[in-house]
């Protein structure tokens, strides 16, 4: 193949590429404003000229009206293109139909490509299997990009063998990032602690609504 062919094919290819990104948006701006259809329209444009955005967002709707063949297809070639989250909605589909080996599968090449939800996944998996230094590594991957169950997870590993202070310190970082778990077991370490005040603190900002609280040793 001769250059001058090489240079127009890689031109075409660019267009191809700029207007599948381009139908993609369009898709996203016409489907927050409730034109689900001509979301539908533009993604499936956009996924034919292989934008895995695209077949990511199809993937989505599929499953939500509860066409699981269709989402199966979907995310399987967003996957494919390197999207992590749709790797790891193929781990989650594997899970929904027991199937552990294809579930494992996806969730760690999701965690391999970054997604912070299957790097915990995977730390459940170790950990109820009871391999606990995988578990350990696993959520603190997670936990290093800001998984709030990932640190708080830490923490009930930390304090289960005795370790309080490694204990607090990760249910800190994780009820900072919102976990109200993590809130109610630093409220549960202050009131041990003879904190009740403390406690209160933590008991509140977990449970706004709560109006008392009564703890029973």
């Amino acid at each position: 193949m001769n250059q001058e062919r090489m240079q127009a094919i890689e031109v075409e290819g660019a267009k191809m590429s700029n207007e599948a990104e381009s139908a993609y948006k369009l898709g996203m701006k016409e489907f927050r404003s409730g034109n689900v259809h001509e979301a539908l329209q533009l993604w499936y444009h956009a996924s034919e000229l292989g934008n895995p955005d695209a077949m990511y967002e199809l993937g989505r709707i599929a499953y939500e009206v509860g066409e699981l063949e269709d989402a199966s297809s979907f995310w399987r070639r967003a996957a494919e293109k390197g999207v992590s989250t749709a790797m790891y909605e193929m781990a989650k589909l594997a899970a929904e139909f027991g199937d552990e080996v294809e579930e494992r599968k996806w969730s760690e090449a999701a965690a391999n490509a970054g997604d912070p939800s299957a790097m915990y996944n995977l730390g459940v998996m170790a950990e109820q299997e009871l391999n606990l230094s995988e578990a350990k590594k696993w959520y603190s991957l997670a936990a290093d990009v800001g998984h709030s169950s990932a640190m708080h997870n830490l923490g009930v590993m930390a304090y289960q063998v005795g370790n309080l202070v490694e204990a607090k310190k990760w249910y800190l970082l994780s009820a900072e990032a919102g976990d109200t778990d993590a809130m109610i077991n630093l409220g549960l370490m202050a009131h041990d602690a003879g904190d009740d005040s403390e406690a209160e603190k933590w008991f509140k900002l977990a449970r706004p609504n709560t109006k008392s609280f009564e703890i029973r040793d």
